[in-house]
């Protein structure tokens, strides 16, 4: 996770794919994972089984995705991850994944309208497509590469939180009638 203040980067947003994904720049598949350990052990032990676990999806619709291109995109998922929790500031943790690594791995992704609140997140969702041998090609990708998971912190969350509002969206004022993006309702 980022160690960096709480304070937005000179682009103005308070996320950043090189410093909370710490992988430099987009594009970059994100999973969203529970619990940074839960991929911090498999990453420390190289068990492509347990590596496994974070990919596995309690839906019927597929393994979730989202890319992200700029660090606003960053925002805007972020936001969407945690619209359904507890507290949209709650802290997130990301594996970030390139695109070349899922087409080395031969699994692929497709667009999926994601259940958001903010359309720009929403359009940015995929699902994974592949088998078993595909998932197992990635996560030893992952796991050989040494990938670590990145976040968003609370303290970053809140300032996300703040800039959304700002712009009105939809995620962040429920009853906004256009937001900066572009959507109206």
């Amino acid at each position: 996770m980022s160690g960096r203040a709480s304070t937005p980067p000179p682009n103005n947003e308070p996320l950043s794919i090189s410093e909370d994904l710490n992988v430099p720049g987009g594009p970059v598949l994100v999973r969203k994972i529970t619990r940074p350990k839960k991929w911090q052990g498999p990453l420390d032990s190289g068990d492509v089984e347990a590596a496994i676990g974070v990919f596995a999806s309690s839906s019927d619709s597929g393994i979730s995705l989202f890319l992200v291109n700029s660090d606003s995109d960053l925002r805007r998922v972020a936001l969407a991850l945690n619209e359904y929790t507890v507290s949209p500031r709650q802290r997130l943790t990301l594996l970030p994944i390139r695109p070349e690594e899922l087409s080395a791995a031969g699994v692929g992704y497709e667009q999926t309208l994601g259940a958001s609140k903010c359309p720009v997140a929403a359009d940015l969702h995929y699902d994974m497509t592949g088998g078993k041998q595909e998932l197992v090609r990635l996560c030893r990708l992952l796991l050989d590469a040494k990938r670590d998971v990145g976040g968003c912190s609370r303290g970053n969350m809140k300032l996300a939180l703040e800039l959304s509002k700002a712009e009105g969206c939809f995620v962040a004022v429920p009853d906004s009638a256009s937001c900066a993006c572009g959507a109206e309702r």
